[in-house]
């Protein structure tokens, strides 16, 4: 009896330290304590920056559950956000769902800060670049053109256009855009070098 009670407790010893093992790894915190004082905010800080200044800082530990659950208060509580900090956690949201590999969430994230709040050149590109990412090279011409419209002096969103137009067979206007890109100081090495050379990499990746 007492050996069947020792093999019982070593069989249950091992089976809850191999559940603990598999358990995933503890989402990383941050320091409420060094969120800014109302003074040390910027000036057009609304009322639930606080949840702003979370979100980027899960996004700087890597923590992107985190991050997007912070930003999606201000998201779901306008009277406490402002249209410029909507639209940016929205495009946060979009950058940790690159990170998690999830194209179609970050896509709808994006799309929805541009209809929601308007045209921004960095969120233009940003889906922009998702697109030509996803093997989409036309939508990602038109965003990647509607980016240097709003910024002419955008080598990322030439260079990327003319990528798009390789994609696309577009020799000659990947010609066009390609010099644009180079003149405004891009590395144009790739896109040199033949038409399979700036699509599916895409031209940026998601930053915090």
């Amino acid at each position: 009896m007492n050996d069947r009670r020792v093999r019982w407790c070593g069989a249950a010893w091992t089976v809850a330290c191999t559940a603990l093992f598999l358990l995933p790894p503890t989402a990383v915190a941050i320091d409420w304590s060094k969120c800014p004082s109302d003074a040390g905010r910027p000036a057009d800080a609304p009322h639930g920056w606080s949840h702003w200044w979370g979100a980027t800082e899960y996004m700087k530990e890597g923590n992107c559950e985190g991050a997007i659950n912070e930003s999606q208060y201000l998201i779901n509580h306008p009277e406490f956000s402002s249209p410029k900090y909507s639209h940016k956690a929205l495009v946060l949201q979009g950058q940790c769902y690159e990170l998690q590999k999830q194209p179609a969430k970050a896509m709808a994230a994006y799309v929805q800060a541009l209809k929601q709040f308007g045209k921004a050149e960095q969120t233009l590109y940003l889906l922009a670049d998702l697109y030509l990412r996803q093997d989409n090279p036309a939508q990602a011409a038109k965003l990647f053109g509607a980016t240097l419209k709003m910024n002419p002096k955008n080598s990322d969103a030439a260079r990327g256009l003319a990528a798009s137009y390789l994609a696309l067979g577009k020799v000659q206007e990947a010609r066009q855009a390609t010099d644009l890109a180079e003149r405004l100081g891009a590395d144009v090495a790739a896109l040199r070098r033949g038409p399979t050379s700036g699509g599916k990499g895409g031209t940026a990746a998601a930053h915090p």
